[in-house]
Order: structure tokens, then sequence, then C-alpha cells
């Protein structure tokens, strides 16, 4: 009979990523621990405009073996359907099982603690919609530090670079409607310091992600949004904001003492229709 060995293979395969002597040592990663801050532009008399930071979280994904990567397509291309965010459900999750108590995370500047929401999923969201214009390199240069986390205290995420200056222009007021479907945006950057970036077309309700495609940006310095983003969409889709997140960020991989695999990031984020 199939089925029950089916069963029985899974719970033996469970068993061991939640504790056993296999746990975290196959070839995949294992975690993934991330701190985001999410920009506008800032103006002040007499000065250039900056990117200063009006959101700031901090999350952790852990899935022993089993942590989907988040692998760009080649620069200048776009994909359908690529998760870059924790709270988009992609990896099969588990509690670090050696912890009872809520992990925590510190900066040089302030520390916290990363709430267990789900399964494997552990996020703080720091501060939202504050819209001031401190910068990413005053809240996360010396890195965000892991702590209280069983076998993965330790990781920490690296230095940010640095971000002046996004804009897009598009024949929408975006800022207040979202953009409008099939329009053509052209964005562009002024940025230092960056393993790695990409823009994200998020179309969402109630802050929830229906459909979303992510292009890969790194190396270039502008980017026109037309046809080779929205053709991966769904016109028909109705009652979304069409939202768009242009992402710089530097990542590491670091493998803790019992030979688990933590993926470390910093991102930051330019986001073109701001929360109310």
């Amino acid at each position: 009979m199939p089925r029950p060995i089916v069963f029985l293979t899974l719970a033996a395969m469970a068993c061991n990523r939640l504790g056993g002597a296999d746990f975290g040592q196959g070839p995949e990663n294992d975690a993934r621990f991330v701190a985001d801050v999410y920009t506008w532009q800032c103006q002040a008399e007499g000065q250039e405009n900056w990117e200063g930071v009006f959101a700031f979280d901090v999350s952790l994904e852990v899935a022993p073996d089993a942590l989907v990567p988040r692998s760009l397509p080649a620069a200048g291309g776009c994909s359908a359907d690529l998760s870059m965010f924790g709270a988009d459900p992609n990896s099969e999750l588990l509690n670090i099982p050696e912890v009872t108590d809520e992990p925590r995370w510190e900066t040089d500047t302030d520390s916290g603690e990363l709430k267990n929401l789900s399964e494997g999923w552990y996020y703080d969201q720091v501060f939202e919609d504050v819209h001031n214009c401190t910068t990413a390199d005053d809240l996360l240069t010396g890195g965000t530090r892991l702590l209280g986390a069983g076998s993965l205290t330790g990781a920490i995420t690296p230095d940010p670079g640095d971000i002046w200056d996004v804009t897009m222009l598009s024949t929408s007021d975006y800022e207040e409607t979202g953009f409008v479907f099939g329009e053509e945006i052209e964005v562009d950057w002024d940025v230092e310091g960056w393993d790695e970036a990409w823009i994200q077309v998020r179309r969402e309700r109630e802050g929830e992600a229906w459909e979303f495609a992510t292009c890969n940006i790194t190396g270039l310095d502008s980017f026109v949004i037309g046809d080779n983003v929205w053709g991966l969409m769904t016109p028909e889709l109705t009652g979304v904001t069409n939202n768009v997140f242009v992402a710089f960020q530097n990542h590491r991989m670091t493998t803790m003492e019992d030979g688990q695999k933590v993926e470390v990031a910093t991102r930051a984020m330019h986001v073109a229709v701001l929360p109310k």
C-alpha cells in the first residue's frame, strides 16, 4: 500500500528536519535573515534630494534544507511570480526547534524581538509610516545581528550601500492612485555600494499581493517598465493598486558552527505608492 509508505517517509523526513542528526545538513540553504528599509525622497532647502527611511523591518525565515532561493533573472530580464518578500509564502518553513522565547535582533542603534507570526516565520515591524529623513546608512551600518535564535545566533547582515536618489516618470498621478496597468514608467537612480538591484511591480489589495513581476536591474542606472513587465501579469485583475518597488541589496551566505547555511541580506527599497 503506497500511501502509508509515503506518509511514513515524510514523517521521518520531518523528524530529521525538526531536530534529528540531519537538521540543516543538506546542500540547500536553511534560513534567511533580512533587514529591510523602505525609502522615499527627502528635500531640504539648499541641499540636494536624498532618500530617507519611512519604514524599517527585520525578518527571519527558517526552512531547514528547503529554503526557496530568490534567484534573479539575467540582468535586464524579468520574471513573473518571483517572491522577494518573506511575507509571500515560498518555503517549507519550520520553527527553530531549540528556541522557546522570541529571537531578538540588534543594530548599533536599536534592538527588538522577532515575533513568531507563523510556522518558521519571525518578523518585527520596527516602525512604519514615519516618513523621516534618516538614511539607510544611519540605521544599518554595522549590520543587524541575530540573537537568541539557537544555532542561528550570530548571523549578521552586511552593511548597506548608499542610495541618494530614485525617480519615476509616468503619465499617472501614481503617488495618489498607483500606476495605471500597462503604462510606461521610466525609472532612474543614483546609488553606490550595492551587490544587486531589482524592480518589482506589485499588484496589491489591502496590503496583500495578488501578483507581481520582478526585473533584475543590477549594473544599470535606468530602466523602462513597459510590455516587458505588464505582459507577465493579468490585465483583467481589478480592484488592486499597482505599486513599484526599486530595491538595492547586499547579501552574503553564512555557515554556522553546526553547518546550517544562512542567507543574510540588507536591502533598501524605494516605494512609489507610500502608505497613507
